[in-house]
């Protein structure tokens, strides 16, 4: 278990002993706990898993919305670039402020979530990463990402496609050139 940013893991680690997980450098799978989906840390540490094949799982169990998943498994499905690279598509305003000051992280804003919220996150995780462990099988967050909402304690489910062009786990030269668009006042 990691944590990266303003995240801890000690919870996450309590859950996990307490349903009878053990620890250690060698172990089946890493839990990344995080602030933020989208911590340049988490670049370097998605590149180390594609070179050893190690599965990891990444999950957000504090703030307005709690995310859970998706479950990384080298060479069977996307990885953590090919998630970044549409979250950063999909979002108008983190690309802006991201354009305009010349960084690819933007300051998290604080995490609001009580020990209820994040237990809620919590509870799911030991059933999830047991699943896997015991029979390889992806659990039901490979590929997805699942979040809760909390001020209207909505879940959903994201569907995660592996992009062909990604740089770390495609091919780059398979990327539809683009067309440059100019605009010109009539």
């Amino acid at each position: 278990v990691k944590a990266f940013g303003k995240a801890t893991c000690n919870e996450t680690v309590r859950v996990l002993s307490d349903a009878g997980f053990l620890f250690s450098d060698e172990g089946n799978i890493f839990v990344i706990v995080v602030d933020d989906y989208l911590r340049p840390e988490l670049a370097e540490f998605n590149a180390e898993r594609l070179k050893d094949k190690r599965p990891w799982i990444l999950m957000k169990p504090e703030g307005e919305q709690i995310f859970l998943g998706p479950l990384f498994v080298p060479d069977k499905g996307p990885c953590w670039a090919c998630f970044a690279a549409r979250h950063h598509n999909r979002h108008g305003a983190r690309r802006y402020i991201r354009r305009c000051t010349g960084t690819d992280h933007l300051p998290v804003p604080p995490l609001l979530s009580t020990s209820a919220t994040r237990s809620a996150a919590l509870a799911l995780l030991p059933a999830i990463v047991e699943r896997f462990i015991a029979t390889g099988v992806h659990a039901p967050v490979s590929s997805e990402i699942w979040t809760l909402d909390l001020p209207d304690w909505n879940w959903k489910k994201h569907s995660l496609q592996w992009r062909p062009q990604c740089p770390e786990c495609g091919n780059p030269s398979a990327a539809t050139p683009q067309p440059e668009l100019y605009l010109k006042p009539i």
